[in-house]
């Protein structure tokens, strides 16, 4: 019957009498299980013909073709990990296959066994390398680097590119394959050697250097630098369609564009920017498809990204229905509907549940992978870690699933379960020191530095890579043995870049002669790290800088030095602010963090920062700094505590005012006696801002003299707004109602403050403010209103120099220009702070309002109630001396304060001039606080004091 239903092609009907017959007792014969499996795939049912090969076992049907079509049929199904099996059973049988060995190392390389690469690679490098075998060591190549074989991977590219027949295009396609390597081992500086030195070598026209080049300054935190390189390629003409360039190298220059516009902020244009990019992309799909599906998803998966970033789900699952009329959609967009259509989170069991052999660990490593992959690219880190862990389970010999797991655990900042997985790592491949390095390095995060010393102190120094130098003498400072620390950083900077780019230019017949400017000019009082020549050369701007010096003998020399210029730049700055720290130059070492903060801070750096802000008192900043580190997954204990202390600092808080106020003199123009009562609360609505409310109960009389008195009120409110690193905003404004007949008056200032570089920063402001001189002004409501422009140049050495300019408007159209001007020099101590500082003032009045006596009589000045006179000028004097009371770094919340000062000066008509004051501010517990000030100045035309105290509570 079953030759019958054969011999009419009744291949349903066939299956049916095979499969009755095949479950008899004694007739599951091999030949018939193979019978089966020629019709179960000639009817389109994979996974039973599967079943059939799993029963046939006999010697004689172990041919190379049955493992090479079962192989085939596995990969179809989705079984990789059999797949790899099955495979190398047909390369034992064929061992000269090229063909099959290229396919094996493919799948092993997907999979991340590195005993199959090995096994496989093995024939290969007995002997010269021959051309025609370049696909495989290619293949073996990029397998190692997805397993993070780093080292190993290098040895094989230098192999590759020993050879003479090797291509320029495979030449510098292994070249940026190190580069990506070096930004994955996060060895940024020498990723961007090896990117210099290509485009010194005549690449400069080539956008996917430019790419790597962008990526690894996004990643070292230089947009700037970033920005400079698309400038530089955009702006030649030869380069005016970069933006309908669809190849490989250009799609990696495009992606590296819209990566930059996400990095300013700008996503909304960065998916318009890919919509219209994948417009024409998709053109050239339709006649090439074979050639782009991979791109593509690559490209889309960046899209939707960008849609869900924004929150537009709905083009997100308008791409998916795109794959779906196409048939079954990759994982990639499986992803992209779970998130699109639920509530943005990922349960990875529900996208794995029916992966093909995940039940019988024949399979579904490679989907975990590619869901891993675009987990990630979608900012679900967790779903990520979730797949990969998955992977692991599934095939424990995937070398490649372990560390990616290892990496994204890091950057998830799960320190502890990274240590573990990176100790494992360096367990099972010691040759690979990436691996002993991340380790370290993650238990430093952790904050165990006395094991990170523990485990270098039984190496010798000499031996170790140049991170491990580095991390030594950071565990050292942190573990509180700085001599021993500061020793290994002077190591480090011998012999210095600049000898060494002397020497090489040397050797090529230059001589390089720039001045190292030893001399202490002027500027230099304020300036800490002035840019030499060689600093310019390593820049990428200006006429001196690196893109303009690229084909110059001293661009290249410079190109090949570069990570040796940066690590000496960052040991160099990080070695110097410490010790200005322990000499307690605290303006010194928090302006040369402050000039390195664009170029990238080291994690350590940011640490020191915040300690520098802790002890200036700068809580706001230090809470900036503080968000950076966490958003790094930085988790010590002592960091912790910090943290801690900042937030303590930066509590909502509710406080009770008091306020004294005494002032008379200058020919009885000033005559004020105001005492002020009430509350206030202020609270910060986030990092970069501040809210304050205030309301005061006031009461004004003669100082003098005797007369009428006014009781009033004051509304207030006052925030403080941070757009970004370098501007910020406050505004004021005040309402005072007054008990007597006059009407209620509005004060209010706005002041923009703006950073020019690390060393000078401006501001521009314009207020309206109550005259407070007399009882008269304040009763009647004179307001004056002004403009204020001021610049400030903080130095580096403890100097500061500003000055300020102001034209003053009154409400009775008289006008004022005053001009100030001050220097200051501060030294500190371990718990105490000195300010010397000189100042110098100068006003000029111009009187325009007059009366005429209504009788016709003469015309006569109208007495105005507050003191402006034509001239006035200034000079004092002070010094200032503010103490902790307590050593930051040993409470666990900000210490308590005094301060007191004293200043002496002389001003118009020669009258001498004396005053003084005190602060106090007095931690009570871990809620209350007690702030206080008394002021005191006398002369002989002008007498002022006045003293203020407030009790404060915060949750």
């Amino acid at each position: 019957m079953a030759e019958k239903l054969e011999k009419q092609d009744k291949r349903e009907s066939l299956i049916q009498v095979l499969e009755i017959i095949y479950r008899q007792p004694g007739n599951n014969s091999e030949e018939l299980a193979l019978r089966l499996k020629e019709l179960y795939l000639a009817t389109g049912r994979p996974e039973a013909a599967y079943l059939m090969y799993e029963n046939i076992t006999s010697a004689r049907y172990l041919t190379y073709q049955f493992y090479r079509d079962k192989g085939e049929l596995e990969l179809q199904i989705g079984y990789d990990i059999a797949a790899l099996t099955t495979l190398m059973h047909a390369m034992v049988l064929r061992p000269n296959n090229d063909k099959l060995r290229l396919e094996c190392l493919e799948l092993a390389g997907r999979l991340g066994s590195m005993e199959a690469m090995q096994e496989l690679s093995r024939p290969l490098f007995n002997g010269s390398l021959q051309q025609k075998r370049l696909p495989l060591y290619q293949s073996y190549y990029n397998g190692l680097r997805l397993s993070g074989q780093f080292t190993a991977a290098d040895v094989v590219a230098g192999q590759i590119l020993d050879q003479s027949w090797l291509s320029i295009s495979t030449r510098k396609a292994l070249l940026l394959d190190r580069a990506r390597d070096l930004m994955t081992m996060e060895r940024l500086y020498q990723a961007e050697r090896i990117l210099r030195t290509q485009l010194v070598e005549g690449r400069d026209k080539d956008p996917a250097i430019f790419a790597d080049l962008i990526e690894d300054a996004l990643l070292a935190g230089a947009g700037e630098d970033g920005k400079t390189l698309f400038n530089y390629y955009t702006e030649k003409s030869e380069n005016s369609g970069w933006k309908t360039s669809y190849g490989e190298d250009g799609r990696a220059f495009f992606l590296s564009y819209v990566h930059l516009l996400v990095k300013e902020g700008r996503s909304a244009a960065a998916q318009t920017e890919l919509e219209n990019y994948l417009t024409g992309y998709r053109k050239k799909a339709a006649v090439h498809p074979s050639d782009t599906d991979e791109e593509l998803l690559r490209l889309e998966l960046e899209l939707c990204r960008l849609y869900l970033k924004i929150g537009n789900k709905k083009s997100c699952l308008d791409l998916v229905r795109r794959y779906e009329k196409n048939g079954n959609p990759p994982a990639e967009m499986r992803l992209v509907k779970y998130i699109a259509a639920g509530n943005g989170t990922v349960n990875p069991e529900a996208l794995i549940t029916n992966l093909p052999g995940r039940e019988n660990h024949k399979g579904g490593v490679t989907e975990l992978l590619r869901l891993a992959e675009a987990s990630k690219i979608l900012g679900k880190e967790a779903a990520a870690i979730s797949f990969l862990q998955e992977a692991q389970r599934l095939y424990p010999a995937s070398m490649r699933s372990r560390v990616a797991l290892a990496i994204l655990l890091k950057n998830a900042g799960k320190f502890g379960l990274a240590a573990d997985a990176f100790y494992e790592l360096h367990q099972k491949n010691p040759e690979e020191s990436w691996f002993y390095v991340q380790y370290l390095q993650v238990k430093s995060k952790q904050g165990h530095n006395k094991a990170v010393l523990a485990e270098l102190s039984n190496q010798p120094f000499a031996t170790l890579p140049f991170e491990l130098k580095l991390l030594q003498a950071r565990a050292l400072y942190a573990t509180n043995q700085k001599a021993d620390s500061f020793e290994i950083y002077e190591s480090l900077l011998h012999p210095s870049v600049r000898s060494k780019y002397r020497d090489e230019m040397s050797t090529k017949g230059v001589r390089v002669a720039w001045q190292e400017q030893e001399e202490q000019t002027f500027w230099k009082m304020f300036g800490y790290d002035e840019p030499d020549w060689f600093d310019k050369l390593n820049q990428l701007q200006g006429d001196e800088g690196f893109l303009a010096q690229s084909r110059t003998l001293e661009g290249s020399t410079a190109a090949r030095l570069y990570d040796s210029y940066r690590w000496e730049r960052l040991v160099g700055s990080e070695f110097l602010a410490r010790k200005a720290l322990e000499e307690n130059k605290y303006t010194v070492a928090e302006t040369q963090y402050r000039k390195n903060a664009e170029q990238g801070q080291s994690t350590e750096s940011l640490k020191d920062l915040a300690k520098i802000y802790e002890r200036l008192g700068e809580y706001g900043k230090q809470a900036e700094v503080y968000s950076s580190l966490e958003k790094r997954g930085e988790s010590a204990p002592e960091l912790q505590e910090s943290i801690e202390r900042n937030k303590v600092a930066l509590a909502p808080t509710l406080g009770l005012n008091y306020e004294y106020l005494e002032k008379s003199g200058r020919e009885n123009l000033i005559n004020l006696q105001k005492m002020s009562a009430g509350v206030s609360f202020q609270y910060l609505p986030s990092l970069n801002s501040s809210l304050q409310f205030g309301y005061s109960e006031l009461f004004f009389e003669p100082a003098e003299g005797g007369g009428q008195s006014v009781d009033g009120r004051l509304f207030s409110v006052s925030s403080r707004y941070k757009f970004n690193e370098r501007t910020s905003i406050e505004l004021d404004s005040g309402l005072q109602i007054l008990d007597s007949d006059s009407d209620s008056s509005v004060t209010f200032s706005a002041r923009l403050n703006r950073k020019f570089d690390p060393l000078l920063s401006g501001y521009l402001e314009v207020n309206q403010e109550l005259i407070d001189d007399t009882v008269e002004a304040v009763d009647t409501g004179f307001t004056t209103n002004s403009i204020i422009g001021g610049l400030v140049l903080e130095g580096t050495k403890g100097f500061t120099i500003g000055g300020e300019l102001e034209r003053l408007w009154y409400e009775d159209n008289n006008t004022q220009n005053r001009l100030f001007f001050f220097g200051s020099y501060s030294i500190f101590d371990d718990l105490t702070t000195y300010e010397m500082k000189y100042s110098y003032e100068i006003l000029t009045n111009r009187d325009d309002d007059t009366a005429v006596v209504a009788d016709g009589g003469p015309t006569v000045e109208t007495v105005l109630p507050y003191w402006s006179p034509d001239e006035y000028w200034q000079h004092l004097f002070s010094i200032k001396v503010q103490h902790l009371l307590n050593n930051p770094e040993e409470i666990e919340r900000p210490p308590s304060s005094y301060s007191f000062d004293l200043s002496v000066g002389y001003e118009s008509e020669l009258d001498f001039t004396i005053g003084g004051g005190a602060n106090i501010f007095l931690e009570i517990g871990s809620n209350f606080l007690v702030k206080g000030r008394l002021f005191y100045t006398e002369s002989d035309d002008y007498r002022e004091e006045s003293a203020a105290v407030s009790l404060m509570y915060r949750w």
